[in-house]
């Protein structure tokens, strides 16, 4: 598998970002955002926010598609602006 592009301080904390597939980070990063996998519903729009958290603090070169913008747009936010959390 070829790596990405783009490289950030985040990848570099795994040590082994290359050797996992996209399914497997897409699975942990799925169930740490449901509460393992108990709130499915919320993964679009918690995944959006951080995401479009990370490009303003120049982590991330990457803007939010509009997919993305679409799922954060409709999210249920919390009362400090956040994405609201079922538990």
């Amino acid at each position: 598998m070829s790596g990405p592009k783009l490289r950030n301080d985040y990848l570099r904390m795994f040590g082994y970002y290359d050797e996992v597939p996209k399914a497997v980070y897409a699975a942990v990063c799925a169930s740490l955002l449901s509460t393992g996998g108990d709130h499915p519903e919320v993964v679009p729009a918690k995944f959006a926010e951080e995401w479009s958290l990370l490009h303003e603090q120049g982590i991330v070169p990457q803007a939010l598609t509009k997919s993305a913008r679409k799922a954060l747009a409709g999210a249920v936010k919390d009362d400090l602006g956040g994405v609201a959390d079922v538990d």
